[in-house]
């Protein structure tokens, strides 16, 4: 898996521990650069941003927060903040509401994943963000069952939190 660095600077320091949560989302932009303008005007970032051919570009260090997620809605009602605890990772593409990430999307993340898992074994979950809160829609056509089989890691729930 090829990754290139393009780091944009968008992350504050990890505070409470290492990464337990892989957050996958879509971009909602037909490209990377509108995506790269709008995280820039935002000043948001993914840690991975995965192109439609597969390419992976890393913008932020692990050992950072990206700021990607905000917070999450537990089951109990209360708001606790994800980008602490996550890696946020992000499909180019789900401009329609029929979009549905790339074969070559899809087999990237599968291969990020497991490098993720064996470089921060703190890693145990992964969830859309449309799981952690109901403001959200991404990634669209990808359930948490179906990110758990292609991340190997667990599904999350919103009890899990």
């Amino acid at each position: 898996m090829k990754v290139i660095t393009a780091l944009t600077g968008h992350t504050d320091p990890r505070r409470y521990g290492e990464p337990v949560l892989l957050v996958v989302h879509h971009t909602g932009s037909f490209s990377l650069a509108s995506a790269l303008q709008e995280l820039g005007r935002r000043k948001l970032s993914y840690h991975y941003v995965i192109e439609q051919d597969g390419l992976v570009w890393k913008l932020a260090p692990v050992a950072e927060a990206a700021r990607h997620a905000g917070v999450c809605e537990r089951a109990d009602g209360r708001i606790r903040p994800v980008n602490q605890r996550s890696i946020g990772v992000a499909w180019v593409g789900g401009v329609t509401e029929s979009w549905r990430p790339t074969t070559w999307q899809m087999g990237a993340l599968q291969e990020l994943a497991a490098e993720l898992r064996r470089g921060t074994p703190s890693l145990r979950y992964v969830a859309g963000h449309k799981d952690l809160t109901r403001r959200k829609v991404d990634p669209r056509s990808v359930d948490v069952e179906e990110l758990a089989r292609i991340t190997g890691l667990e599904a999350w729930r919103r009890e899990t939190a």
